[in-house]
């Protein structure tokens, strides 16, 4: 199967069809992967996933820490162990999707209607307030390509996600949604040496899943 830069693909516009987010529920760590719907069309998601849109062309970049290898040394400068280290996945991106029902997944906003009678601007406006809850979720996110001749998506089944919004001056098009997405730390069963778990009955211990075009 052909390779495809993740990062390259995202970064651009056309690169990305859509962005799915799922907010983690009390159930949500006992879903089967081969029963997880993949979502095809933008508002065709069979209510399994919440649509986000797109991400800002040239917002995307990869984040986390690099793989490393620590090595301990005699003192005449020979390796006496090399100790492993891995990496961690995720991704800082700007959505350009404002909508009432996105600021209240991703920010956290709380919608409340004002009462009637009031001679101010917001008299009997419904509007969002921010400042009450944490912009902060779990939640699992899947991003549909739109140019990847081998793959379909890619899920991240286990994401910690923070954001804020950024005002764009005067212009409401101008205005996104900053947020932050890490993948949670694998399991220790994923730690080398160790047999790994059957991901389709526990896989939110993957960081990552690339969805294949076809079978």
């Amino acid at each position: 199967m052909a390779a495809v830069n993740l990062s390259a693909v995202l970064a651009t516009a056309s690169g990305v069809a859509s962005v799915y987010i799922k907010l983690h529920d009390a159930n949500w760590g006992t879903k089967k992967l081969e029963a997880l719907k993949v979502p095809e069309g933008d508002f065709d998601t069979g209510g399994e996933w919440d649509l986000l849109g797109k991400f800002e062309a040239g917002s995307f970049s990869s984040t986390g820490e690099e793989a490393s290898i620590e090595e301990k040394k005699f003192t005449d400068g020979s390796v006496a162990v090399s100790l492993p280290k891995r990496g961690t996945v995720g991704f800082d991106a700007k959505l350009l999707n404002i909508s009432t029902a996105i600021c209240k997944t991703i920010l956290r906003m709380e919608e409340k209607a004002l009462t009637a009678g009031g001679t101010g601007i917001m008299s009997e406006r419904t509007v969002l307030l921010s400042g009450k809850e944490n912009p902060t979720i779990k939640a699992s996110v899947l991003i549909r390509f739109n140019n990847s001749t081998a793959w379909h998506s890619v899920l991240f089944p286990n994401l910690s996600i923070t954001s804020r919004f950024l005002i764009g001056g005067n212009e409401e098009d101008l205005s996104t949604i900053e947020i932050k997405a890490s993948a949670a730390a694998a399991p220790a069963s994923f730690q080398a040496g160790a047999a790994s778990p059957d991901l389709t009955t526990h896989y939110i211990g993957a960081e990552f899943v690339l969805v294949p075009k076809t079978v």
